[in-house]
């Protein structure tokens, strides 16, 4: 609902928006992130080089792998666990399941008491022996209740020794994967307890089962795929440095690397931030991100301009707007009649407590200092709800702004898609540097949002409406040009494409190297130098007691307040 409110006021307002896509060493020592940024471009000339600067340099910070990559990083931890702990792969793999795929804890337990580990886990210490419940005739008996003795070759044993036939372990293993995720964890279906008596939970043999018993026994690929799946959620899960991309039907993972920016961009263009995997949001901290995402998609903005804008009539409680007029206000619902000021009987009101369009009760009352609780809230809440609309309309623009880029590259690549595509590389690194400083500039507004006001709050706005400056000059050129125009206007374009870039890293990195930290807050106040009016969403300078565009009041927000009349 509130959204909704500032979407008209956010055209009003310049694009401006930003993300971070930096790149450093994945945590398993080889790859790197995307590809990096060279501001080097084929196609210049010895002069546009000359005067071009000094290419820019990316760390890495990530690595995107797809699902065979993710399976090989997986299997390595797998040989190395095995090599270590000497043991085959297959008890290594089940083993790193058990532990969450934390190996250091696997090695501390496992040489202080493999014996231990093995029994917790559910691996056996020794192999059955080959001959072990095999009958003369080369039969054994499948220990389910419902089959009898079959030949050798049609069953099948883990090396607790319990024998089942072939039919027996896929419709056990079937059930296992179709019952979900814990399928990974299946253990034997025999009964260890020796003694005669009905067997319970404990008697149950807990010999874990391989995949390669899974890959056996399960015929159906599409159960296999699940099961694959599961197994490689929990390697993910298990890793602090490692998760998945986060739209749906991507299938790549991230590697990350401590140290570096964590807004990740995947091979599939989503990016994401990978701490909350919630939209890229760099600069601004995820909890304070958390909290502006829930104001936009939740009520809070709401309740804050019910209780700025509105109040409760005196005999239903309903909330009612004012929306200029007079004093004399009727409830839609009770039909009571009511002082918008004084909030009594409107019946005792005429000409002798000030008509239509004052109320000397309610000035009595104020030049007591008996302001009610109610009008105190309506001109705190305004304050709030002024400075987040001035906020959220730029980040709402944005916003816009990125979807405005995206667009203009889309149709750029219809009109040169017969032509020789190395002659743009400038023009479409200029289009994915334009949408990362703006997602950049998008987060800031909500990062300024909690910032402390002050001196060092004014100098990270300037610092913002320096990056927003150089990037609505490049938008201009990019939005307004023909194709061949941009191709004479290369030199520029590569020029302001360096410019906005560096403006974006150095504001990325003031912040994340923490030398705005001492202004965050958790909690936003109410002040701000530059107030947005909550009527009309026009901007205002701090000195000015009403909106210039719209005459609505700073303290309560109303137009023709009259309480508040304009000065002339």
């Amino acid at each position: 609902m509130f959204t909704k409110m500032f979407e008209e006021g956010a055209d009003d307002l310049d694009w401006d928006s930003s993300e971070q896509q930096d790149n450093l060493d994945d945590g398993w020592g080889e790859g790197d992130g995307d590809d990096d940024w060279d501001m080097e471009d084929k196609g210049a000339t010895e002069d546009e080089k000359e005067i071009r600067p000094p290419a820019l340099v990316r760390s890495n910070s990530f690595m995107v792998m797809d699902g065979l990559e993710l399976a090989l990083k997986q299997e390595q931890l797998i040989k190395m666990t095995a090599e270590v702990l000497f043991i085959d792969e297959s008890e290594a793999d089940l083993l790193l399941r058990h532990y969450g795929w934390k190996d250091a804890k696997l090695r501390s337990e496992w040489f202080n008491d493999q014996n231990k580990v093995r029994a917790t886990v559910g691996l056996c210490s020794e192999r059955c022996d080959e001959k072990d419940g095999v009958f003369p005739d080369g039969t054994v008996q499948c220990q389910s209740a419902y089959c009898d003795r079959v030949p050798k070759e049609e069953a099948d044993r883990l090396n607790c020794g319990h024998w089942f036939c072939s039919d027996c372990w896929s419709g056990y293993l079937e059930s296992q994967i179709r019952s979900g995720s814990q399928c990974i964890f299946a253990s034997c279906m025999g009964i260890r307890c020796k003694l005669d008596h009905p067997h319970k939970f404990g008697c149950a043999c807990n010999e874990k089962v391989p995949t390669s018993f899974f890959t056996k026994h399960v015929k159906d690929e599409e159960l296999m795929k699940k099961y694959h799946r599961w197994l490689m959620d929990s390697f993910v899960e298990g890793q602090n440095n490692i998760k998945w991309c986060p739209k749906p039907n991507c299938g790549n993972s991230v590697i990350f690397t401590q140290g570096g920016t964590q807004a990740i961009t995947c091979k599939c263009g989503h990016s994401f931030c990978f701490s909350c995997l919630e939209e890229a949001h760099s600069p601004a901290p995820c909890d304070l991100v958390k909290q502006w995402m829930v104001m936009d998609k939740s009520d809070d903005a709401t309740a804050i301009w019910l209780a700025a804008r509105t109040k409760e009539c005196p005999n239903c409680q309903v909330r009612i707007e004012k929306n200029k007029a007079c004093n004399h206000m009727t409830c839609a619902k009770c039909k009571h009649h009511f002082c918008w000021l004084c909030k009594g009987p409107w019946s005792q009101h005429g000409t002798q407590t000030g008509g239509y369009y004052a109320c000397t009760k309610y000035d009595a009352d104020k030049a007591k200092g008996s302001v009610s609780e109610e009008e105190n809230k309506i001109v705190l809440s305004n304050r709030f709800l002024q400075k987040y609309t001035y906020y959220y309309k730029r980040f709402k623009g944005s916003a816009d702004g990125i979807d405005l880029t995206q667009k203009r590259k889309k149709r750029v690549e219809s009109e040169i898609k017969d032509d020789d595509l190395s002659k743009y590389t400038f023009l479409f690194e200029a289009f994915d540097k334009l949408i990362s400083a703006r997602r950049v500039l998008q987060w800031t507004y909500c990062l300024a949002y909690f910032l402390q006001n002050g001196g060092k709050k004014h100098l990270f706005e300037y610092q913002q409406e320096l990056l927003m400056g150089n990037t609505e000059a490049l938008q201009d050129i990019i939005e307004n040009k023909q194709v061949y125009e941009l191709l004479e206007m290369r030199k520029e374009i590569i020029n302001r494409t360096s410019s906005i870039d560096k403006f974006r890293a150095e504001m990325t990195k003031q912040v994340e190297r923490g030398d705005f930290e001492d202004l965050l807050q958790t909690k936003a106040d109410a002040e701000i130098d530059v107030w947005a009016c909550s009527t009309c969403r026009k901007d205002n300078k701090m000195d000015a007691s009403h909106c210039v565009t719209c005459t609505a009041c700073r303290l309560h927000g109303e137009m023709e307040c009259k309480l508040c009349k304009p000065k002339k």
